[in-house]
């Protein structure tokens, strides 16, 4: 970077983690260092395409630096949303003829179905479109069918 660049982060350092830090209490799926990298990158990106003429530079930035952190937050929590990896957790070295004897016994209708529509690569909204279930009720019986995954496998 330009020693000017440079110069202009440590003057405006404030501003970006001040938007980090509200960003980083609605939700940790990420590390805070995350957040002030994103909100860093994105002043920097906001004081190269700031137009005096316009706006106050503080002004432009805030946005610039809310638009990203919204977007990386976004990204994040999306590619946290649970998977069949996730609902396996450990148990993807067994092969597909032994995923029967790591199941519990105790799952009901919908969690059965749940886990071989995953297995069989259905997004989680076809799923609940299938199953006729809101996105809550699916969450809940997600949970419930790695808790008890997690219980018999220990």
């Amino acid at each position: 970077m330009k020693n000017t660049e440079n110069d202009f982060i440590n003057e405006n350092y404030g501003l970006a983690i001040s938007l980090a830090r509200k960003f980083y209490s609605h939700g940790h799926n990420y590390d805070f260092e995350d957040i002030i990298q994103v909100a860093l990158m994105s002043m920097l990106k906001a004081h190269r395409k700031h137009d005096p003429s316009r706006s106050v530079f503080s002004t432009f930035a805030t946005f610039c630096i809310r638009n990203d952190l919204i977007k990386f937050v976004k990204k994040q929590n999306k590619s946290r949303d649970i998977g069949l990896s996730d609902l396996l957790g450990s148990f993807t070295t067994y092969n597909e003829t032994s995923i029967e004897e790591v199941l519990p016994d105790n799952l009901d209708i919908q969690e059965q179905a749940i886990f071989y529509y995953k297995r069989s690569n259905y997004k989680d909204m076809e799923i609940r479109d299938i199953l006729d279930m809101s996105k809550k009720d699916y969450k809940a019986k997600v949970r419930s069918f790695y808790n008890k995954l997690r219980v018999v496998n220990e």
